[in-house]
């Protein structure tokens, strides 16, 4: 049986305890296009809950993020993306913009841009 240095395993399992869930919508349209709606959520208990910047990065685990998602097809071969890393902590975030476009000859070509606001 795993015990750490102190001997006291709920402790232990309740430092590194990670909940996550999430939701999906899909909603195809009477064409070709679809819209697919995705949220996911990390809930670290024993995370920081509050705005605090420190050089370790395993002092940086905030108590909640979230990771939105729409992906957009308005045609057969064209695929529009958004997707987003965010701390509601302190409100930042690394966002992506892609498109995906399939040629004749089932050649993918994607494009992708991603920028980072806050620390």
């Amino acid at each position: 049986m795993y015990e750490n240095s102190n001997g006291n395993i709920i402790d232990d399992f309740s430092k590194n305890l990670i909940i996550s869930g999430g939701l999906f919508w899909l909603n195809p349209f009477k064409t070709s296009k679809t819209l697919s709606i995705r949220l996911e959520g990390l809930l670290r208990p024993e995370g920081l809950w509050s705005e605090k910047y420190n050089s370790s990065l395993s002092d940086n685990s905030y108590g909640i993020e979230l990771f939105p998602e729409i992906i957009f097809h308005p045609t057969d071969r064209t695929t529009l993306v958004f997707r987003q890393i965010f701390s509601p902590i302190d409100f930042s975030a690394e966002t992506i913009f892609g498109i995906d476009w399939e040629s004749n000859q089932s050649l993918h070509l994607y494009n992708f841009l991603s920028f980072v606001n806050g620390k």
